[in-house]
């Protein structure tokens, strides 16, 4: 495959490593002090009472000993993100629905499995800051008929082909060291044979991916971006070469993986930067595990330039 040549200035916001992205350490300190849910355990977890005997319960209360766990009657609302709370509440909705496309554009037919909502990653771009109406990170914790609902539907239309994602209104695996639920979702869509689910992230955690059987029928899937912006806008994830150390031990296990540029972004410098991306991922993994590459733009709600004005001044 042809490579394709970057010249490009890397700011020097942070410090970086030889290949110019954050080092491991750099990254790590660099979270601990912006972005703390993002590597440590909540102080708090708020759990409605309806849900409060799911198995999804017991697992967080195993790995989360030191966090407070508050049974409430319902969550309240609130209108700031407090990175020291996570919120399981009971989904009244159903879990799985279509993906949320533009009104008269013709969509591809992707599911979303609606396991949680909001991120701490702390993108500065990202559309769920205008899109959700509560702040904090929350999780639902009626497992049990999320998994209901999911089989009833693909048994339903078996004929059907369904490409099923969690990454929508969260990330994927954010919490999952926490909540150990990739673990469940995956051996289960292995059992599945009319559907494909995709796990996106921007993380690196994908340890509890390890030995499970996948069958196949999960993609391990990463959104990514340019350098410079990754750095600017993007101080919560992790860093590129951690992302695709995950992305090839992955690759190890098994699964098939793809990449979403999103959003693509036009600046000084941006067809270096990007090409330079590329030339990583296929230097680090197989191009045969990689089956889609994607790419998105950046999606503008009237209210999301206040919100970037206000939180990131």
């Amino acid at each position: 495959m042809e490579r394709i040549t970057a010249k490009w200035t890397r700011p020097s916001m942070l410090q970086a490593d030889a290949s110019g992205f954050l080092s491991d350490g750099t990254q790590r300190r660099h979270l601990a002090t912006n972005y703390p849910m993002h590597i440590r355990p909540p102080r708090k977890v708020m759990v409605e009472a309806s849900v409060a005997g799911d198995p999804s319960i017991s697992l967080l209360r195993g790995n989360l000993r030191r966090s407070e766990f508050q049974v409430v009657e319902r969550i309240p609302a609130r209108e700031d993100f407090d990175p020291d709370v996570l919120e399981v509440a009971e989904f009244r909705g159903r879990f799985l629905r279509p993906c949320p496309g533009t009104r008269c554009y013709h969509c591809c037919g992707y599911k979303i499995l609606h396991f949680g909502t909001g991120c701490s990653l702390g993108c500065t771009y990202c559309i769920l800051q205008a899109y959700l109406n509560q702040p904090n990170l929350r999780l639902f914790g009626n497992t049990e008929e999320l998994f209901h609902e999911v089989e009833q539907e693909l048994n339903a239309s078996p004929e059907t082909l369904f490409r099923i994602g969690t990454g929508e209104f969260t990330d994927s695996l954010l919490l999952d060291p926490w909540t150990g639920f990739s673990r469940r979702l995956v051996p289960f869509f292995a059992r599945q044979p009319n559907a494909i689910l995709e796990l996106k992230t921007k993380t690196h955690l994908v340890k509890n991916l390890a030995n499970l059987n996948h069958g196949g029928h999960t993609i391990v899937a990463w959104s990514l971006n340019a350098a410079s912006i990754a750095e600017k806008e993007e101080a919560g994830a992790a860093s590129l070469a951690l992302r695709l150390k995950a992305a090839r031990s992955c690759a190890q296990w098994g699964y098939r993986l793809a990449f979403h540029f999103d959003p693509m972004l036009e600046f000084a410098g941006w067809r270096g930067e990007y090409g330079e991306i590329l030339n990583r991922i296929f230097d680090c993994v197989d191009p045969d595990r990689i089956v889609w590459i994607s790419l998105g733009a950046f999606r503008y709600m009237p209210e999301l330039k206040t919100l970037i004005q206000r939180r990131y001044p």
